[in-house]
């Protein structure tokens, strides 16, 4: 503090201890501090955490144009926002430079209008015209399926540029006929959502909304688990397959498998299971620039090396939200006819909501290994012509960037020199921009207000409650397969003790890990030992 009250300036301050002594090795002006922490309310939280949780990282400039801001935004959210009387800007959501969006602005992308006092009636007359029961049936559903299977079938090295191109556009208009279905059968399900949300308060079980939300629906996603359930099964009760599975990495399993018989026979099995549900993303993120479980299989190999090497639950005779909708129906205020009736109704209407959010989802993402073959068929044309140094980097362009080719095929040499350019020119703005959140950590949770100096570690819990045990370090979603209850497959690498270090470094990996659910910080403090 003497130092800096000397400079005039904060500083980054450099300091030795020797000899039972502090010694000042010297100081340098701080000149890349953090912006103020942002002034945000509760929409503009949760604003924050969707996006954080759509775009872990940062969307190249071609993700911005064909799947982010332009097209999955307004295709999935616009449906929605429209009939509740809001206007959409989602320009407004990220700071852009160059191309290259740098960061998550924290204004909400849209703004109510005198429609929202129309919206009652609009979700009334959407509520009374699609019934959420017979939404598998809608036509609309029938077509995505279609067009996504046609675009499967494409072979795209035979395509024209312009003929590659318009596949692009093909796939993009799935999207919409998505948010369309969410618009008939998702959206009038809100108001009951809200009810059930309030009605759970008034009784004091806030915390029973999401298993009661769950109530039952069938899903595409369930029906994934299961049927990587069934697999892991098969590989406990051979033993040679949960030999394999056990010596070899994630990996390198399919290699294995290959050996033999019964790993044939899995291999099969596996097939199939990506043939159904190969389009899922990978890590949760819709972002094309990632591969999904078809293009990377591993992952797929690396949950089923998981689930095979622990033993199958038992599975209660009750479901979780029966229990729980048999519980509040002794509360004293549902022995009243009316709440009860209406509790009852809520329960039959609002996990509708859940289920086609989540099943639109899984129709949503059918595109996605498509749009990324065909865009990565681009980059690798682009590739044959001096545009671009590897497929990949076709990522830093953007659509419109790519439709100036228009049919010149190669491309003129000043079109060739002004693209390369480009590319090189965001890929050292993307390098800056390594280390820099794209949502700033600040709006994803709140300032730690109680006494929090026995935890190791402070940050957004993903749920309720307070754990303890050994931490297992997941690298990367093709490690899934080292998580075990209690323990990973493999002991974790300890920290090699440096010149004059404590033990504490060699104590690391014993320390139980507590974490507080009391309003943690993202920000966790440091030390360091020199």
């Amino acid at each position: 503090m003497a130092i800096e009250r000397h400079f005039g300036a904060p500083q980054d301050v450099e300091w030795a201890w020797a000899g039972g002594e502090v010694f000042i090795l010297q100081a340098r002006p701080i000149t890349a501090l953090p912006e103020p922490p942002p002034r945000a309310g509760r929409a503009q939280r949760q604003m924050a955490r969707l996006v954080a949780e759509l775009l872990p990282a940062r969307p190249y400039p071609l993700e911005a144009t064909i799947w982010g801001f332009d097209y999955f935004s307004s295709s999935l959210l616009r449906p929605i926002l429209r009939p509740l009387g809001l206007a959409v800007h989602f320009d407004r959501m990220f700071v852009e430079e160059e191309g290259v969006v740098v960061r998550f602005t924290g204004r909400l992308p849209y703004r109510v209008t005198p429609g929202l006092l129309l919206a009652p009636l609009r979700l009334l007359r959407l509520a009374r015209r699609f019934d959420p029961a017979r939404w598998r049936s809608d036509p609309l559903l029938a077509e995505v399926q279609a067009r996504a299977r046609a675009l499967e079938t494409k072979d795209l090295g035979a395509l024209s540029w312009a003929g590659v191109n318009e596949t692009v556009h093909q796939a993009l208009a799935i999207p919409l006929l998505v948010g369309q279905l969410r618009m008939r059968y998702q959206l009038p399900r809100l108001p009951a959502v809200g009810a059930l949300r309030l009605l759970l308060s008034l009784l004091g079980a806030r915390d029973r909304f999401g298993t009661i939300l769950f109530a039952g629906l069938e899903t595409r996603t369930l029906d994934a688990n299961r049927a990587l359930e069934a697999l892991a099964a098969r590989i406990r009760s051979d033993p040679t397959l949960a030999d394999t599975f056990a010596r070899h990495e994630p990996a390198a399993l399919w290699t294995a498998l290959e050996a033999h018989p019964s790993g044939r026979a899995v291999l099969a099995e596996l097939r199939s299971f990506l043939d159904e549900y190969g389009h899922r993303e990978v890590g949760g993120t819709l972002q094309v620039s990632h591969p999904t479980w078809r293009d990377a299989p591993e992952v797929v190999l690396g949950m089923l090396q998981g689930l095979a090497r622990t033993p199958p639950k038992r599975r209660p005779q009750r479901p979780a939200w029966a229990v729980a909708r048999d519980e509040l129906l002794t509360h004293p205020l549902l022995r009243l006819p009316p709440l009860r009736s209406a509790f009852v109704r809520l329960l039959d209407d609002a996990p509708w909501f859940h289920q086609i959010r989540e099943d639109t989802r899984f129709y949503l993402t059918l595109v996605l290994p498509v749009l990324r073959r065909t865009v990565l068929e681009l980059g690798r044309r682009l590739v044959d012509t001096g545009v671009l140094d590897a497929a990949p980097d076709v990522f830093y362009l953007k659509l419109g960037e790519l439709e100036r080719i228009d049919g010149a095929w190669p491309p003129p040499p000043p079109l060739v020199g002004e693209l390369r350019e480009l590319v090189a020119r965001r890929k050292a703005t993307y390098a800056e921009l390594e280390s820099v959140p794209l949502v700033d950590p600040r709006l994803l949770g709140r300032a730690e207000t109680t006494d929090a100096r026995d935890a190791l570690l402070r940050g957004i819990p993903g749920s309720p409650g307070v754990a303890e045990g050994p931490v297992c370090v997941v690298r990367g979603s093709t490690e899934f397969g080292k998580l075990r209850p209690g323990r990973c497959s493999s002991p974790p690498t300890p920290i090699p003790p440096g010149p004059r270090s404590s033990s504490w470094q060699r104590r690391l990996w014993s320390i139980p890990v507590r974490l507080s659910r009391t309003r943690p910080s993202w920000r966790a403090r440091t030390a360091t030992r020199r």
